[in-house]
This record gives C-alpha cells, structure tokens and sequence, in this order.
C-alpha cells in the first residue's frame, strides 16, 4: 500500500528545529525512537537489514507517526550473513561499515543512535567524520540530558546504539528488552 507522508521527513523536521532551537522534550523523542525502532524491529525479523536509514528516509505521517522509506540498499539477510559492500550515508554509517569489515543488523542500529541523538541535541554527533576522504576517529557522543532535562537513562540508551566496536553494541531486540529503555516507552503511552 502507497502512503503519503503529509509532514515531510525527519532530516527537514530537525532542520527546522535546529534552527529554531527549538529542543525536543523526552516524551516527543522516545515516541519518535519507538516508530523509527518498531519499523527495524519488523525488518530485522524478516532478516532485511536497511543499510541507509537516517533522517531524510524516515516519513512523518499526518498523524506524526514516523515511517521507514527507501528500501532502495537493504539487503536480505541469510543464516548469519555479513555484509563488506560498502553502502549507505557516511554520516550515519557504522565504523565497521565505513572501515570495509564485516557488518551486520548492529549496523542499523548504530545509524538509529545517530538518529537518536539527533533527536536529543538538534545536530550530528560526527559533523566532521570524513574529512578529504579520510576517516575520522569514532567516539561515543554525550547528550546534554542533565542540560535538556532528560532522564540519565537516554545516555544510557545512546550508548546501548553508538558503540565503537559492534561486538559491543547491543542488538535493537536486547535493547528493547531493557528495563530503562521499556520505562522510558512507557512514558510516552
């Protein structure tokens, strides 16, 4: 079924925020997450991996629900498959990904924590990641949340998704089984 997404993307909805400043509250950010994280968790239980999720290929909906779009790089997963194609946006693509070594569905997830805390802070964490095509180091970004008034538990959240090494990065299924994380989407029910 073809919809429309009446309110445009995320990459222009945060665009307009920023320069608005205009933060986010908790309660509007986790709705958000919750959508962005409902639409992976339906692909990634049909084994497809999305490969370039980020703010322009997420649609809002007249009713603010957020959508995933542009399938056009996903790949089908088979029994543990990984990936070496290098594919997708470099500023939300995952260290692993960018370095040309195998990657996996933690690969989206990264790109959901870039997401993420964008939502939270109004700008991308690695700005200046490639630089006259050189890689730039990766580290794990801080949200301001004691500043935004957010609960500790979305750095705990932006941890869990922008981790370095993807051996250490959860998956989006654990993540979303985590007590903080179900407490933190229950606020917004």
């Amino acid at each position: 079924m073809l919809e429309f997404a009446e309110r445009g993307n995320l990459a222009t909805f945060i665009e307009r925020r920023a320069s608005d400043g205009a933060f986010l509250n908790q309660h509007t950010i986790m709705a958000k997450f919750g959508d962005i994280a409902d639409g992976l968790i339906y692909l990634h239980f049909r084994n497809v991996i999305h490969r370039d999720l980020k703010p322009a290929n997420v649609l809002i909906c007249v009713d603010n629900r957020l959508k995933l779009a542009d399938f056009g790089m996903s790949k089908i997963m088979h029994d543990d498959d990984l990936n070496r194609t290098i594919v997708g946006t470099p500023l939300y693509m995952a260290p692993e990904v960018a370095r040309g070594k195998d990657y996996d569905y933690k690969s989206d997830v990264w790109a959901l924590g870039i997401i993420f805390y964008e939502l939270c802070m109004l700008e991308h964490p690695f700005i200046e990641r490639f630089v006259q095509g050189r890689k730039k180091k990766f580290c794990v970004p801080q949200i301001a949340y004691n500043q935004r008034g957010f609960s500790p538990e979305m750095q705990i959240l932006c941890d869990m998704m922008i981790q370095v090494d993807p051996k250490k990065r959860w998956t989006l299924e654990n993540i979303l089984k985590q007590q903080h994380v179900q407490q933190l989407l229950d606020r917004i029910k």
